[in-house]
């Protein structure tokens, strides 16, 4: 009884300590001593209860910190993803990532903070487009309203129209003043309205000297002869007549009046010629007209030209003629550009294919997907997209079961996660790459080089840089290009001045390059070829109406013609030996 009475003293005092696991020995030495007591059984059983919920606590304390610890490590794995993103300035993913984590500690503010620069960054990064796209817009619309006005300007220098010429160059400068061109333009005009002023000083003063009882006799023949340059001959002919009243003696009014009578004349034979001739004219272009319709470019073009031939002056075969060369080359040009479509397609396809092959499935997606761009009704691209979802989902799963059957195999897990964290970084890279995004590209890429030591990402790496360099020289080239095109434009519209105005600009853009130079001899051969042409043509008609008179013994008319034949071309013997002819046949009579 005694020593059941210490041992039951010491475990009620263990007990009471808290020592429960000694305590339930000591209950369990005084029940061998007296196992009918029911005193120590109930305190073993107390003690069972009490250690059992202790050993929950311990279970549920030891679950809390795991979670915690496992919420704090997937916390900084988030955060450290986004400070990445922040520093590399993928600024919408980072905000992202940003939020992800504040989803986890809602209470944290280092988050909050990040995601507030990234808004006033954003903002700003969007402010600074705006004005550049601004300030971009204004400078276009300058230069366009300046090459307007300079064309407006030299269209009307050439018309001799100098006046308007003169403000219209004036607004040009204003609008660009360090511009040389239409500074140079309004000194040529102040010069030229120097020397007329001076030949209108000088005409005045001859006219002033001149004796007063010529004075009608002058009006009559300068209102004669304006009447005969502007061809109203029977109005030129009452005022000859009225001159020669006066002066019966002058032979210039005679000379006039039979020439009048020689060209009314041939007037008429021409009339009948010209009847006969535009029936035929319009039995061609009837002709034309219709195979032109009929899309028969070809056969058209030769029936234009020939009715061109027969009325050179007629605008319309022109005309056509133009359409028919726009037709067939915006023909040759869409076809071009399928042949390049296509080439495009297949090398897209083909690299794409091989990557497939070799089972690099986000390489081969990218080259599918710009296959998909260049032809969107494609279905064979889309289907090898379909392909590839299923295989990387296939993939997936069975990873994500090979994980599952051994929880373990943490290498197993980490070499799944650093691929599908490299897929994910060629993904974002490609992507950027197809937008012209080359720094955010160049980055993806090289945080993929990281993961893995891959040939792809060195290869993007390398044509990055390559573009990168193109884009600072393409600028310039630009420019100068659609400078070309422009001169190319007006001088196919035989605008020459507004062309040279293109190509001048080009030059001084690229001063190596010889094609403005070219195309700049070739628009002062074209405009000396036309001036040349005109005068021929213009020498050919007075010799054709001298022959004639000259034939036909009137001699005073074939003089007069003969004697304005070499004002066109001084060089020119036939006139002279004519004229000296007519001077012989005088002599004789």
């Amino acid at each position: 009884d005694e020593k059941y009475t210490a041992i039951i003293a010491l475990a009620d005092s263990q007990f009471e300590s808290g020592d429960y696991t000694s305590a339930k020995t000591s209950y369990s030495d005084a029940l061998a001593l007296k196992a009918g007591e029911q005193y120590p059984k109930s305190q073993i059983t107390k003690i069972d209860e009490l250690l059992a919920a202790q050993q929950r606590q311990a279970d549920e304390a030891a679950r809390l910190a795991a979670e915690t610890k496992a919420l704090d490590e997937k916390y900084a794995s988030i955060i450290a993803m986004a400070d990445s993103q922040f520093e590399s300035g993928d600024y919408t993913s980072a905000k992202t990532s940003y939020s992800d984590a504040l989803a986890l500690k809602a209470e944290e503010q280092y988050p909050k903070s990040q995601i507030a620069k990234i808004d006033d960054l954003l903002a700003a990064q969007q402010r600074q487009a705006d004005e550049a796209a601004r300030l971009a817009a204004e400078t276009k619309a300058l230069d366009e309203k300046y090459a307007s006005v300079i064309a407006m300007a030299d269209s009307q220098f050439e018309n001799q129209e100098y006046n308007l010429s003169r403000e219209s160059y004036k607004d040009a400068l204003n609008m660009k003043p360090s511009e040389l061109y239409p500074r140079e333009q309004l000194k040529k005009i102040s010069e030229m309205f120097a020397e007329q002023k001076r030949q209108a000083e000088e005409e005045a003063k001859l006219l002033a000297e001149k004796q007063l009882n010529e004075n009608k006799y002058l009006k009559l023949i300068k209102s004669a002869d304006e009447y005969f340059e502007s061809e109203k001959w029977n109005s030129a002919s009452r005022d000859y007549h009225g001159a020669l009243k006066l002066k019966p003696e002058e032979q210039y009014p005679q000379s006039k009046i039979d020439e009048i009578e020689a060209i009314l004349a041939d007037l008429e034979r021409k009339a009948n010629a010209k009847s006969e001739l535009k029936n035929q004219y319009d039995k061609l272009i009837e002709i034309a007209d219709k195979q032109f319709t009929n899309e028969e470019y070809d056969f058209a073009v030769l029936k234009y030209q020939e009715a061109l031939e027969l009325m050179p002056k007629e605008s319309y075969p022109k005309t056509q003629i133009k359409r028919i060369e726009v037709i067939l080359e915006r023909r040759s040009i869409a076809e071009r550009k399928e042949q390049e479509l296509n080439l495009r397609y297949s090398e897209e396809l083909e690299k794409a294919e091989d990557f497939f092959k070799k089972e690099q499935f986000s390489v081969a997606r990218h080259h599918y997907k710009a296959a998909l761009e260049i032809k969107p009704k494609e279905k064979y691209p889309k289907e090898k997209l379909e392909e590839i979802n299923e295989r990387l989902q296939a993939l997936k799963n069975a990873e994500q079961e090979a994980i599952a059957n051994n929880p373990t195999n943490f290498d197993k897990k980490l070499s799944i996660i650093k691929e599908r964290e490299y897929a994910g970084l060629i993904q974002k890279a490609d992507n950027a790459f197809q937008t012209s995004q080359y720094t955010v590209s160049k980055v993806m890429y090289e945080r993929a080089l990281s993961l893995f030591d891959r040939e792809y990402p060195k290869k993007q790496l390398k044509e990055i840089d390559k573009l990168i360099r193109e884009e600072k020289n393409s600028a310039l080239s630009e420019e100068y290009k659609q400078l070309i095109a422009k001169g190319d434009k007006e001088l196919s519209a035989n605008h020459y001045s507004v062309a040279k105005f293109y190509y001048n600009k080009a030059i001084a853009l690229n001063k190596k390059e010889k094609y403005p130079k070219n195309q700049l001899k070739k628009i002062d051969e074209l405009l000396k070829s036309k001036k040349n042409l005109k005068l021929d043509k213009e020498y050919e008609e007075v010799i054709t109406r001298a022959d004639s008179a000259f034939d036909k013994g009137n001699l005073t008319v074939a003089r007069f013609y003969y004697k304005k034949a070499l004002q066109i071309k001084s060089g020119e013997d036939y006139p002279k030996e004519r004229l000296k002819m007519i001077q012989s046949k005088r002599s004789k009579k």
